[in-house]
């Protein structure tokens, strides 16, 4: 999170305009609570279980990137997508949240047999529901935000997206 707050001020011109502390997000929320700093920035997944706990003791507001500059950002920075933290997620946040965020994934060996990464894929897609239960951002994910990643895929996973549809960039594939 660190690195990507530290960017977007960069390109936003406000860097030099904020004192960045560097501390744990439990100390972040601390010490917004203790009106030690008046704010922060985490790369956490909505809903982050500090920041409702936050949100529970002390009113909260959550500041939404305008479309200016995101575009802005995006242009020096394309790997990230727009995300909108919907409303309600945190108690007091009765209003979606322009934000964005950066493509996760999952990594491994390029020489992991093909078959290996075909299952793998497979699994983690058709079971999707299992990571839905267990946290609200399984919802957001969508296997169609794959062609949004910036390294290449692993052929034994362009296999499996190709079978459900999804056409493959030829950035994604690998070179060799």
């Amino acid at each position: 999170g660190e690195a990507i707050t530290l960017a977007l001020f960069k390109t936003l011109g406000i860097l030099d305009k904020v004192k960045i502390v560097k501390v744990s997000l439990k100390e972040a929320t601390d010490a917004v609570k203790n009106k030690k700093v008046v704010g922060f920035a985490t790369s956490s997944p909505p809903p982050s279980p500090a920041i409702t706990e936050l949100a529970a003791t002390v009113k909260i507001r959550l500041l939404s990137l305008s479309d200016e500059n995101w575009e802005k950002f995006k242009e020096k920075y394309p790997v990230f997508t727009r995300f909108i933290i919907p409303k309600g997620i945190y108690p007091g946040i009765d209003y979606d949240v322009k934000s964005f965020s950066n493509p996760v994934g999952t990594y491994t060996i390029s020489d992991l047999p093909k078959d290996v990464a075909y299952k793998i894929t497979k699994a983690f897609w058709e079971n999707k529901k299992i990571m839905e239960d267990m946290h609200p951002f399984g919802k957001m994910l969508n296997i169609n935000d794959i062609v949004k990643l910036g390294a290449p895929l692993h052929p034994g996973a362009i296999k499996y997206y190709k079978e459900v549809g999804i056409k493959i960039p030829e950035n994604l594939i690998p070179k060799n």
